[in-house]
Formats: C-alpha cells, sequence, structure tokens
C-alpha cells in the first residue's frame, strides 16, 4: 500500500476536485426540499448512504488517503480511529445539517447556492491540498 502513496494522494485530491466542481456546478438552480417518502431519518440516511454513487469512489481515493495516513502515524489503531471520526463526523454533520434545515429552512433556501459554492471550494482546495501533499512526498530528501 505505502508503494502507492503518491498516487493515493494524487488521485483522492483530484477526485475531491472533481466533487467541488459538480458541487459548484449542479447547484445552479434552487433546490426545493420536498417531503421524503421515507418516514424515518435514520432509514433515510442508510438508503442515502448505501446508494450514493460517489461512496465507492471516495473510499478508493480520499477515504484510502486518510486511512493511509492513520497508519503511519498510528499503525492499525491509526485506522480504526480514522475510520470512527470519519463516521462520527458524518452523524455530527448531518444531524446538525437536518436540525438546521428543519428549524430554519425558510432562511437558508435564498443563501443556497452561496453556501454550495463556499462548501464546494472547501472540498476543491482540499484536494489541491492533498495534491501538493503528495507531490511533496516524493521529492527525494536534501
Amino acid at each position: 500500500m505505502i508503494q502507492y502513496e503518491v498516487f493515493i494522494y494524487v488521485a483522492g485530491g483530484f477526485v475531491l476536485i472533481l466533487m467541488g466542481a459538480f458541487m459548484i456546478k449542479g447547484r445552479s438552480r434552487e433546490v426545493k426540499v420536498e417531503r421524503s417518502k421515507i418516514n424515518s431519518s435514520i432509514l433515510g440516511g442508510v438508503f442515502y448512504t448505501a446508494f450514493n454513487p460517489t461512496q465507492p469512489l471516495w473510499w478508493a481515493t480520499a477515504g484510502l488517503l486518510l486511512l493511509l495516513q492513520g497508519y503511519e502515524v498510528m499503525g492499525i489503531i491509526g485506522i480504526v480511529i480514522v475510520t470512527i471520526g470519519h463516521w462520527l463526523g458524518d452523524l455530527t454533520y448531518y444531524t446538525l445539517v437536518s436540525y438546521v434545515i428543519y428549524k430554519y429552512g425558510e432562511y437558508i433556501n435564498p443563501w443556497q447556492r452561496k453556501i454550495s459554492i463556499i462548501l464546494g471550494l472547501f472540498v476543491a482546495i482540499l484536494g489541491i491540498y492533498f495534491i501538493i501533499q503528495g507531490t511533496i512526498k516524493q521529492l527525494p530528501a536534501f
């Protein structure tokens, strides 16, 4: 795995840049929030996660990069910590977003495009950071 480290960094970075670009491009129109056909937020979250087409691509690139970084720092325990941290981060993020939209959705809707652009830029910048880190790792030590 370590011999492919630079490739993983660069591929993960490119995937994040693409995801950020698609986030920015995909929000060219306002999205209307409608009632879900699934009446459980837990089932909805499981369904969304299981059938999200970006999950395998993310875990094969950027997610693998994070796992590799965890392994470099703490070995197998680092992989476990990164995984648990990622899951807790997802849970916190989706809980916060769900609550904010439920409570303040009518105020957020006019800002939706700008929020998507900011978050898309953040993801793209994170991708650039990963590419730079991978490139630095390839340079010979002085």
